[in-house]
């Protein structure tokens, strides 16, 4: 299992840079389930004209991945909701080559919940949301889809059940937050990623900053607060 932060591929030619990559390292990856950060829904078409930052991916790069690796994708972020008409069309898409993914739906309930897969013979329950400031640009939900935001108490409380009811499940929590280019975290931050760690969730990681951020080991559990881009094409 391999966590990578931030991908974004909006065209078949960036696509190709990134197949170079895989090429080149394909005893890392081949086969591995790869968890990451998507930024923004599967469009084939240029949305370059618009007025405000749009982020989205081209379908090549889900057939890339998918190929490749096993993805697994956490739709929690800001940019989820820039083509909220595209939503049922990716989630169609990933269905239809068994891709696995949370953070977003088409209920309160549906974005909320973990996706459950397997690495090897260990359950993973994989937890995905978007702190809430970074919504301010859209309403939540926008034409019925729904970005998982934060709640602090919620996500507590859902770690621990299921760590009492699951205790041999290992469970992360991916968390989009925090701002473009903070080399570091929030204190506030640090803190809620502890309490998640003393909820149950063996690792937490962080994405949005697009740049490293620190980590640590806390206790039986490990934080790396922001993973940096893993993909975005200047």
């Amino acid at each position: 299992m391999i966590l990578v932060g931030d991908i974004a591929s909006p065209t078949l030619e960036t696509t190709s840079c990134l197949e170079k990559v895989f090429k080149s390292y394909s005893a890392i990856f081949s086969g591995k389930n790869l968890i990451c950060n998507l930024e923004g829904l599967i469009s084939d078409e240029s949305f370059l004209h618009k007025n405000k930052p749009v982020l989205y991916n081209h379908s090549s790069l889900i057939d890339l991945l998918s190929r490749e690796t096993k993805p697994v994708f956490c739709l929690a972020n800001n940019h989820t909701l820039d083509l909220p008409d595209n939503f049922r069309a990716t989630i169609n898409f990933f269905n239809n080559k068994g891709i696995n993914y949370c953070g977003a739906g088409f209920s309160y309930e549906e974005a909320r919940n973990p996706v459950i897969f397997y690495d090897g013979s260990v359950k993973i329950a994989l937890y995905n949301a978007c702190w809430d400031f970074l919504l301010y640009n859209h309403r939540n939900p926008t034409k019925g889809v729904y970005v998982s935001f934060i709640e602090e108490s919620k996500l507590l409380y859902d770690i621990e059940l299921r760590k009492k009811n699951e205790p041999e499940t290992f469970i992360i929590v991916f968390l989009h937050w925090g701002l473009d280019l903070e080399v570091l975290p929030f204190p506030l931050h640090r803190e809620f990623a502890r309490a998640l760690i003393d909820a149950g969730a063996i690792i937490v990681v962080g994405s949005h900053s697009h740049c490293i951020q620190g980590g640590e080991k806390y206790k039986n559990g490990y934080i790396i607060y922001g993973l940096g881009n893993f993909f975005v094409p200047n």
